[in-house]
Protein backbone atom coordinates (compact mmCIF):
# COMPACT_ATOMS: atom_id res chain seq x y z
CA UNK A 1 0.00 0.00 0.00
CA UNK A 2 1.20 3.22 -0.80
CA UNK A 3 1.87 5.97 1.89
CA UNK A 4 -1.34 8.12 2.34
CA UNK A 5 -3.51 6.03 0.59
CA UNK A 6 -5.18 3.93 3.89
CA UNK A 7 -4.28 2.79 7.44
CA UNK A 8 -2.62 -0.33 8.36
CA UNK A 9 -4.36 -2.09 11.30
CA UNK A 10 -3.93 -4.78 13.55
CA UNK A 11 -6.93 -6.44 15.63
CA UNK A 12 -6.70 -8.34 18.51
CA UNK A 13 -8.77 -9.88 21.33
CA UNK A 14 -8.09 -7.75 24.01
CA UNK A 15 -8.70 -10.82 26.81
CA UNK A 16 -7.17 -13.56 24.86
CA UNK A 17 -4.26 -11.91 22.89
CA UNK A 18 -5.48 -14.12 19.99
CA UNK A 19 -6.15 -12.50 16.46
CA UNK A 20 -9.67 -11.49 14.86
CA UNK A 21 -10.39 -11.91 11.80
CA UNK A 22 -12.18 -9.00 10.70
CA UNK A 23 -14.14 -6.28 12.61
CA UNK A 24 -16.38 -3.34 11.09
CA UNK A 25 -15.00 0.22 10.81
CA UNK A 26 -16.38 3.79 10.47
CA UNK A 27 -14.10 6.42 9.90
CA UNK A 28 -14.78 10.02 10.41
CA UNK A 29 -12.99 13.37 8.61
CA UNK A 30 -12.18 16.20 10.90
CA UNK A 31 -15.44 17.92 10.57
CA UNK A 32 -16.95 14.50 11.58
CA UNK A 33 -17.97 13.63 7.97
CA UNK A 34 -18.14 10.17 7.48
CA UNK A 35 -16.35 8.55 5.26
CA UNK A 36 -15.66 4.60 5.31
CA UNK A 37 -18.18 2.16 6.61
CA UNK A 38 -17.08 -0.94 6.10
CA UNK A 39 -15.93 -4.40 7.40
CA UNK A 40 -11.67 -4.64 7.37
CA UNK A 41 -10.92 -8.48 6.74
CA UNK A 42 -7.43 -9.64 9.04
CA UNK A 43 -5.05 -12.06 7.85
CA UNK A 44 -4.18 -14.84 10.31
CA UNK A 45 -1.76 -12.80 12.34
CA UNK A 46 -4.78 -10.21 12.70
CA UNK A 47 -3.36 -7.26 10.28
CA UNK A 48 -5.43 -5.50 7.75
CA UNK A 49 -5.85 -2.08 6.18
CA UNK A 50 -8.41 0.33 5.93
CA UNK A 51 -8.12 1.82 2.22
CA UNK A 52 -8.42 4.90 0.63
CA UNK A 53 -7.71 7.15 3.56
CA UNK A 54 -6.06 10.35 2.30
CA UNK A 55 -3.60 11.98 4.28
CA UNK A 56 -5.18 13.63 7.23
CA UNK A 57 -6.48 12.94 11.10
CA UNK A 58 -9.43 11.10 11.68
CA UNK A 59 -11.82 9.39 14.05
CA UNK A 60 -12.46 5.73 13.56
CA UNK A 61 -14.88 3.20 15.55
CA UNK A 62 -14.18 -0.35 15.60
CA UNK A 63 -15.92 -3.37 16.83
CA UNK A 64 -17.29 -6.56 16.23
CA UNK A 65 -19.99 -9.27 17.00
CA UNK A 66 -19.69 -9.47 21.02
CA UNK A 67 -16.98 -6.79 21.79
CA UNK A 68 -17.51 -3.18 22.96
CA UNK A 69 -17.09 -0.49 20.20
CA UNK A 70 -13.56 1.25 20.62
CA UNK A 71 -13.22 4.92 19.47
CA UNK A 72 -9.57 6.16 18.35
CA UNK A 73 -9.43 9.73 17.53
CA UNK A 74 -6.74 11.62 16.14
CA UNK A 75 -5.51 8.88 14.09
CA UNK A 76 -2.79 10.15 11.49
CA UNK A 77 -2.74 9.10 7.55
CA UNK A 78 0.17 8.55 6.78
CA UNK A 79 1.11 7.11 10.45
CA UNK A 80 1.72 4.03 12.18
CA UNK A 81 -0.34 0.74 12.15
CA UNK A 82 -3.44 1.56 14.40
CA UNK A 83 -3.56 -1.67 17.35
CA UNK A 84 -7.25 -2.09 17.25
CA UNK A 85 -7.71 -4.18 20.70
CA UNK A 86 -11.60 -4.72 21.45
CA UNK A 87 -12.74 -6.40 25.09
CA UNK A 88 -16.31 -8.07 25.89
CA UNK A 89 -17.08 -4.95 27.94
CA UNK A 90 -19.19 -5.00 30.81
CA UNK A 91 -23.40 -5.15 30.99
CA UNK A 92 -25.05 -1.24 31.72
CA UNK A 93 -28.75 -1.78 32.75
CA UNK A 94 -30.78 1.70 33.52
CA UNK A 95 -33.79 1.87 35.32
CA UNK A 96 -36.22 4.78 34.54
CA UNK A 97 -39.62 5.71 36.56
CA UNK A 98 -42.64 5.53 34.50
CA UNK A 99 -43.16 9.15 34.93
CA UNK A 100 -40.40 9.94 32.90
CA UNK A 101 -41.62 8.52 30.38
CA UNK A 102 -44.73 9.98 30.13
CA UNK A 103 -43.95 12.31 27.23
CA UNK A 104 -42.01 10.23 25.46
CA UNK A 105 -38.87 9.04 25.35
CA UNK A 106 -35.57 10.59 26.85
CA UNK A 107 -33.19 11.33 24.82
CA UNK A 108 -30.05 11.06 27.07
CA UNK A 109 -26.43 11.96 26.61
CA UNK A 110 -23.46 9.33 27.69
CA UNK A 111 -20.28 10.81 28.22
CA UNK A 112 -16.38 9.02 28.92
CA UNK A 113 -13.59 9.99 31.86
CA UNK A 114 -12.88 13.37 29.74
CA UNK A 115 -16.26 14.59 29.51
CA UNK A 116 -16.63 13.49 25.25
CA UNK A 117 -19.72 12.10 24.35
CA UNK A 118 -18.79 8.26 24.70
CA UNK A 119 -18.70 5.66 21.32
CA UNK A 120 -20.46 2.49 23.14
CA UNK A 121 -22.38 1.55 19.78
CA UNK A 122 -21.05 1.29 16.53
CA UNK A 123 -23.85 2.60 14.54
CA UNK A 124 -25.01 5.48 16.25
CA UNK A 125 -24.39 8.72 17.10
CA UNK A 126 -21.61 9.56 19.91
CA UNK A 127 -22.97 9.18 23.54
CA UNK A 128 -26.80 9.82 22.34
CA UNK A 129 -28.52 7.38 24.04
CA UNK A 130 -32.65 6.90 24.08
CA UNK A 131 -34.59 5.35 26.65
CA UNK A 132 -37.75 4.43 26.07
CA UNK A 133 -38.62 1.63 28.66
CA UNK A 134 -38.57 1.31 32.41
CA UNK A 135 -35.47 -0.66 32.28
CA UNK A 136 -33.02 -0.55 29.57
CA UNK A 137 -30.12 -3.51 29.29
CA UNK A 138 -27.30 -2.88 27.22
CA UNK A 139 -24.12 -5.91 26.53
CA UNK A 140 -21.28 -4.93 25.13
CA UNK A 141 -20.76 -1.98 26.66
CA UNK A 142 -17.33 -0.25 26.96
CA UNK A 143 -15.44 -0.77 30.29
CA UNK A 144 -15.47 2.88 31.51
CA UNK A 145 -16.31 5.43 34.03
CA UNK A 146 -18.60 8.28 32.69
CA UNK A 147 -21.75 10.10 33.41
CA UNK A 148 -25.69 9.75 31.98
CA UNK A 149 -27.18 12.94 31.39
CA UNK A 150 -31.11 13.04 30.57
CA UNK A 151 -33.24 16.15 30.14
CA UNK A 152 -34.61 17.25 33.54
CA UNK A 153 -32.42 14.93 35.63
CA UNK A 154 -29.69 14.99 37.74
CA UNK A 155 -26.21 13.62 36.14
CA UNK A 156 -25.51 9.94 36.80
CA UNK A 157 -22.01 8.63 37.34
CA UNK A 158 -21.45 4.94 36.63
CA UNK A 159 -18.88 2.54 36.10
CA UNK A 160 -18.88 -0.45 33.99
CA UNK A 161 -15.98 -2.77 34.92
CA UNK A 162 -14.76 -5.45 31.90
CA UNK A 163 -17.03 -8.45 32.41
CA UNK A 164 -19.28 -6.96 34.93
CA UNK A 165 -22.72 -5.23 35.38
CA UNK A 166 -23.64 -2.49 36.38
CA UNK A 167 -27.14 -1.13 37.03
CA UNK A 168 -27.88 2.92 37.95
CA UNK A 169 -31.35 4.91 38.06
CA UNK A 170 -32.56 7.82 36.49
CA UNK A 171 -34.59 9.74 39.13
Amino acid sequence: MARGDGLDVTGRDGLLGTPLGSFYVRVFDGAGTELVNSSVRLDSAGRGEILSLKPGSYSILAGASGFATAAFDGVSVPGPALAVTLTPGGTFDIDVPPERLKGGPLVCLVTGPRGLPLAFRQWRKRGELSLGGASTHLTNFPAVSGTLTCPGTAPVPFTVPEGGVTRIAVK
